[in-house]
C-alpha cells in the first residue's frame, strides 16, 4: 500500500473520530453541564428543568432522547405526549418508581410547558 493511500486513510478516520466527539444528545450547554440528556428512568424535576425550556425544545429533540411516547394527541392548537416508566428505584431495596411525564407543543412542535410527575413506592414488608 503506498504512502499516499495510507495517509489519505489515517486522515478520513481522524476526520471522522472528531466529527463522532463533537456530537451531542442536545443544544450547546454552559460549562459544567451535561452534554447528555438523562435517560427517561433517570429525570429528575432539576434535569427536567436544565433540558426542557419552554419555547425553544423541540417535539424532535425530546423523541430523539426518549423515544416515542406512550401516548400522542391533540387538542385544538395544542400538541401533547406523554411518557410513563414504572421499574425498580434503583435504590436496591425492592422500592418501585413511576415517572410521568406529559409535553405540551405548539402546531410547529415547539415546547409550550411541561408537567412531571415522579412517585416511589416502598417495597412491601411482610409483619
Amino acid at each position: 500500500m503506498s504512502n499516499y493511500l495510507k495517509i489519505t486513510l489515517i486522515l478520513i478516520s481522524l476526520s471522522l473520530l472528531a466529527a463522532c466527539a463533537s456530537t451531542s444528545d442536545g443544544d450547546p450547554t454552559r460549562r459544567g453541564e451535561p452534554t447528555r440528556a438523562p435517560a427517561l428512568t433517570e429525570l429528575t424535576e432539576a434535569s427536567a428543568a436544565q433540558w426542557l425550556r419552554s419555547g425553544q425544545t423541540l417535539n424532535s429533540e425530546i423523541q430523539r432522547w426518549w423515544g416515542t411516547p406512550s401516548s400522542q394527541g391533540r387538542s385544538g392548537d395544542v400538541l401533547w405526549d406523554n411518557y410513563t416508566w414504572v421499574g425498580q428505584s434503583g435504590k436496591g431495596d425492592g422500592s418501585t418508581r413511576m415517572l410521568s411525564l406529559t409535553l405540551s407543543y405548539n402546531l410547529q412542535g415547539i415546547l409550550q410547558d411541561y408537567d412531571l410527575q415522579i412517585h416511589e413506592f416502598p417495597a412491601y414488608a411482610r409483619p
